[in-house]
């Protein structure tokens, strides 16, 4: 049951990928203290993804009605008012122009205008053309400035779990992939906002939505909000260059740095829309290279037993590398008694350091009509796997047909049952070759078009050719017959 529920509800697509690059869950197994795993949910693909799995991750639904699609265009268009929309096109624009001018592009005034344009059209909810009218309605795809504007419309944080690049059948990064990342409604007051955050995955252009593994703590499951190695997911359009900024003038260096978040700035605005906690785990990082050298110099016994324990199990952490140098002494001796231990995991539990990892907490509590959703879904999940599981076991106990003539060939062809049992009752008749030269394959009749082969007269010491025609006597011979 939990296979086929998995296979109806999961993109195990995305799951697969995200997880080998360790973009997510790479806290399971308990390293992080009430971090459960996050699973993405079939997502509709119809260029509405995001909005679709937006409506599922809040909701438990797709967004059918496009009600949210709609919000984030009349938001973009100015229908929630002109200084909202102005100071998400501030935003916008600034984090644009950022990454185009890093690869030495500066567009024009005209340009500019017609990229918003393009990317509030995109955000319709007409359909695009389609060859067939006939054909399901498919959407145009939206971009990151459409997720900015969700996280206003939904007055909700959405954290969008992401590869940084696309990348080709060797797994070699091809292009980059600006999506993952927080979005905090940054243009509304935190009073207005939700804490509880929308988990969203993104991979191979299509968005799903996260939702946690029960159960959950009663206080809520914890989100990491960095990657494996401690780097901290980016806050994206967190910058507002303000009303009076020249756009028309090329900003220093200095002027970007002024206007960048520093590490106080950032922590106040996550604060400020997420419940944040830092929660102490297993590091699993390798130990810094410096260190690393430091222990390979050293010949004693002590030193080479923790050398191994650093190369194979170790952590050292971002805090806890000083720690190792002063206390080399009492980590030596733990060093010892560990090869004596009966169990390997609680040795490699107790070797292992712990650091602190950033976390946002999910609410774990349903409402009622969610619950009853879910009883829903269980219902009509058991029936279709019960009918699945019978028409596996039919399949399995019924009788195969016979298959003729297979030999080493990869091409079966199927008994033709009727024409078999026709065969069976038919008497056994010799056909003269001259009488009838039809050759009789299954189905399908070859006719021997060909001459028959000319043969001597049956005369004696006739030196001619007889014909069928003549009963095999040459013209000359049938005469004297």
């Amino acid at each position: 049951m939990t296979i086929f529920i998995e296979k109806d509800l999961l993109e195990t697509a995305t799951l697969v990928t995200l997880e080998s690059a360790s973009i997510l869950n790479w806290w399971r197994n308990g390293r992080v203290p009430g971090a459960p795993r996050l699973l993405p949910l079939a997502t509709s693909g119809d260029g509405n993804c995001l909005p679709h799995a937006a409506s599922l991750a809040a909701y438990g639904f797709h967004d059918r009605l496009l009600a949210l699609r709609t919000k984030v265009q009349a938001l973009l268009s100015g229908e929630g008012g002109d200084a909202l929309t102005s100071a998400i096109k501030r935003r916008w624009r600034w984090s644009e122009s950022v990454s185009l001018r890093s690869a030495g592009l500066t567009p024009s005034e005209a340009e500019w205008a017609r990229e918003w344009a393009d990317a509030v059209r995109a955000a319709s909810a007409e359909p695009r053309p389609r060859p067939q009218p006939s054909a399901a309605p498919h959407y145009a795809g939206l971009e990151q400035l459409h997720v900015f504007a969700l996280a206003h419309v939904m007055k909700r944080p959405v954290v969008v779990f992401a590869d940084v690049a696309l990348r080709d059948f060797r797994g070699d990064p091809i292009a980059p992939i600006p999506f993952g990342g927080i979005y905090l409604p940054l243009e509304l007051e935190p009073e207005v906002c939700s804490k509880a955050p929308i988990l969203l995955a993104y991979d191979a252009g299509h968005f799903s939505a996260l939702v946690p593994c029960e159960p959950l703590p009663t206080d809520g499951a914890r989100v990491p909000l960095e990657d494996q190695a401690g780097n901290p997911m980016p806050i994206r359009f967190s910058v507002d260059p303000g009303e009076d900024f020249r756009w028309d003038i090329q900003p220093e260096q200095k002027t970007i740095n002024n206007l960048l978040p520093d590490e106080y700035q950032r922590s106040a605005m996550l604060s400020a829309y997420l419940d944040l906690e830092r929660v102490e785990c297993l590091s699993q990082t390798p130990p810094p290279e410096e260190l690393r050298r430091s222990l390979d110099a050293l010949s004693t016994k002590s030193s080479k037993q923790l050398n191994s324990v650093a190369k194979q199990f170790g952590s050292i952490g971002r805090s806890m590398s000083s720690k190792l140098k002063k206390n080399f002494g009492s980590m030596a001796k733990l060093t010892g008694k560990s090869g004596s231990q009966s169990n390997p995991e609680e040795g490699l539990m107790r070797r292992q350091s712990t650091c602190e990892v950033l976390c946002c907490r999910v609410l774990a509590a349903r409402a009622p009509v969610q619950e009853e959703m879910v009883k829903n879904y269980l219902n009509e999940a058991w029936i279709g796997y019960t009918a699945e599981k019978n028409r596996k076991e039919e399949n399995r106990t019924a009788p195969t047909q016979p298959r003729y003539g297979t030999g080493r060939s990869q091409f079966y062809a199927e008994a033709d049952r009727a024409a078999h049992e026709v065969a069976r009752t038919l008497t056994t008749k010799s056909v003269k070759p001259a009488q009838d030269r039809t050759l009789y394959l299954s189905k399908s009749t070859f006719y021997d078009d060909r001459p028959p082969s000319p043969k001597p007269c049956r005369a004696p010491l006739c030196m001619y050719y007889g014909s069928p025609a003549n009963n095999d006597y040459c013209s000359r011979c049938a005469k004297l017959q």
